[in-house]
């Protein structure tokens, strides 16, 4: 099947939220950094920013390869004729989000083989309206990886390829997210259950295979990266599951996903999921007998991982694929208005566009919001611009030494928004104000530094007034610079702070 206007209107879509949020946040920082450092450091691996920096536990380096080697032709190329690091960031977005296009179309090709074309259309445009899909599908997250891995293993499983479904998971679980086995688990009890031995023993004995490869493949590249023998998806498991830390980061109760987490993600479409799920003849039967096959294993993963005390959204994305489906077969049931009244059904067809006209207006907000999230990134770039322009006016001007405090680097700030070479950059941590007087420059989040003066405040998001309808923006990162150092031409700002629309 050739590329239509479905396609294109999602592409367009990933594009879009990659042009409006092109920074990346703490948590995308690892892998992000990986592929920053495999371009421009090579086999240096010394050099690396994860020896510095190397998170609560191990992550795998396996994305990382692949995205640099898919990025550092163009990247190179534009370095080469003068374009910032930076670009090589936006690259390696567009690399992912590509790789997920690709997916998420062979899972539309799947879904309208199973279930007709217009519900393969109808799995594009719930998910062209949500926020949480389009949002992270370009960003450098372990939960993408596994996200691209499952659009794949519920393409297969919808068609009983269960071969392919089980070299995925073994695959996606020993890799990058050992949270499949909670996928894994559901699914073999189904086939056990339901397919025939055959195709379950053949399943089996390919999924072991794929298992030890995987294995060896990981921890080949991950202990070279590492410089120590390292299972980093078997670290994380021991980490959340044994030692039980996970916890740290916040808790929630058991029922949060549900009440939650699945309606943020599907926002005014939940009542399409709902319709999805229901036998559109009641009487008869109350689930849809051609949904029990996608239900059982995204209602099992859900339960199953609210067990674990900490609770996020993108711990979801594994199921997500499945309850997209769901919802765009609930979609399609609505739209055909099948029933003799006429009233009947030009209410359902309201409610349908008002779930979809719903889901839109959050995406909307959620993306302008968070647009303002990244003051770190917006810090560094004014600065860079401002300062390098003031060099090339007065070229006596020394090089800035610039100390990058804990939140504008979990704000926006990696190695790629260190544009210029034989300029400094440290993120050191606890420092002493004595400590910083080696600094010619900060970008912190302290509104007040003894021995430096503020040049700009950057905005960023504060909270949603409701009663006034608006967004409020606040000071978030301040740039610095040392009492004792002089411009010799106009100042970088003046004190007052950066305006910026609410």
């Amino acid at each position: 099947m050739g590329i239509d206007r479905w396609d294109i209107s999602f592409a367009a879509v990933l594009l879009t939220h990659i042009i409006l949020c092109p920074y990346t946040k703490v948590e995308e920082s690892f892998n992000m950094q990986g592929v920053h450092d495999m371009m421009v450091y090579n086999y240096d691996v010394e050099n690396y920013d994860h020896h510095e920096f190397p998170g609560v536990v191990k992550r795998t380096f396996m994305a990382a390869l692949g995205l640099a080697y898919l990025t550092f032709p163009l990247f190179y190329s534009l370095v080469s004729l003068g374009f910032a690091k930076l670009c090589g960031l936006i690259i390696t977005r567009l690399n992912l989000a590509t790789i997920n296009f690709l997916a998420y179309r062979y899972l539309r090709t799947s879904v309208s083989k199973v279930f007709g074309e217009d519900a393969g259309i109808a799995l594009y445009i719930i998910t062209c309206c949500q926020f949480h899909l389009p949002f992270y599908m370009s960003r450098t997250l372990p939960n993408t990886y596994a996200l691209t891995i499952c659009v794949l293993i519920f393409a297969f499983w919808i068609q009983e390829r269960y071969k392919e479904v089980g070299c995925l998971l073994a695959f996606g679980g020993i890799c990058f997210r050992c949270d499949l086995i909670l996928l894994a688990l559901p699914i073999g009890i189904w086939m056990i259950l339901y397919a025939n031995k055959a195709a379950l023993k053949q399943t089996v004995f390919y999924s072991v295979i794929m298992a030890v490869v995987s294995l060896i493949i990981t921890i080949s590249v991950d202990s070279f990266f590492w410089r120590t023998f390292t299972w980093p998806e078997f670290e994380v498991l021991f980490f959340n599951t044994y030692e039980n830390k996970s916890h740290e980061w916040g808790v929630s109760p058991w029922y949060w996903y549900f009440t939650s987490a699945i309606p943020k993600m599907l926002m005014g479409e939940i009542m399409l999921f709902a319709a999805g799920i229901i036998y559109q003849q009641p009487k008869a039967k109350i689930i849809d007998p051609r949904m029990t096959h996608i239900l059982f294993p995204v209602l099992s993963f859900v339960v199953l991982y609210s067990f674990l005390p900490h609770k996020e959204l993108r711990f979801l994305f594994p199921i997500a694929p499945g309850i997209n489906i769901i919802t765009a077969i609930g979609f399609i049931k609505i739209t055909k208005c099948i029933y003799k009244s006429d009233f009947v059904n030009a209410s359902l067809l309201i409610l349908a566009s008002l779930a979809l006209i719903a889901t839109c207006l959050g995406t909307a907000l959620a993306l302008y919001v968070s647009h303002y999230n990244y003051p770190g990134a917006i810090a560094i770039q004014d600065f860079t611009k401002a300062y390098t322009k003031m060099k090339e006016m007065d070229q006596s001007m020394p090089n800035p030494y610039i100390h990058i405090d804990v939140y504008p680097a979990q704000t926006g700030i990696t190695r790629f928004n260190e544009y210029v070479n034989n300029w400094r950059y440290s993120k050191k941590e606890n420092l002493t104000d004595d400590d910083l007087q080696e600094f010619t420059h900060l970008i912190t989040d302290k509104p007040n530094v003894k021995g430096f003066t503020i040049l700009r405040a950057i905005k960023g998001f504060e909270k949603i007034d409701w009663r006034n309808r608006k967004i409020e923006l606040a000071d978030k990162i301040y740039i610095y610079k040392r009492d004792d150092i002089h411009f010799h031409t106009k100042p970088l700002v003046d004190h007052k702070c950066r305006e910026t629309h609410a």
